[in-house]
Parts: C-alpha cells; sequence; structure tokens
C-alpha cells in the first residue's frame, strides 16, 4: 500500500516550479540588469582590449 502512495519528487509541480525563474518586466528590474550587464562587459573589455591591441601590433611588425 506505501509502494501506491509514493509520488515521483521529479514530476512534482514544484520541483518543475524550482528550475525556472519568474520573467520581471519592470523598468526598474530591467534597468538594473541593464547596467551590471554593461559593467560586466565594460570590465572585460578593459582587460581584453589592451591584449588584443598588443597582439595585433606584434602581428603587423612581423608582417614588416
Amino acid at each position: 500500500m506505501r509502494k501506491d502512495l509514493r509520488l515521483d519528487k521529479r514530476t512534482l509541480s514544484k520541483s518543475k516550479r524550482q528550475k525556472f525563474s519568474a520573467a520581471d518586466n519592470r523598468i526598474s528590474s530591467v534597468s538594473i540588469g541593464i547596467v551590471g550587464a554593461s559593467v560586466l562587459i565594460s570590465a572585460l573589455l578593459m582587460i581584453i582590449l589592451p591584449d588584443c591591441m598588443k597582439v595585433c601590433r606584434t602581428v603587423l611588425k612581423m608582417k614588416e
């Protein structure tokens, strides 16, 4: 009887809802997300761009 009452926890709606996040279209949350993404991208570009410029200069000097 106990086996008949058991449910697979992976198929319950609670476990399915835990894997998905709800959409939040408020202007404040969207703007915070955009600012956060732009800060991360600009920080990465500040690290990567000088290296790329140095590689390009080295390649151009090797062609000459």
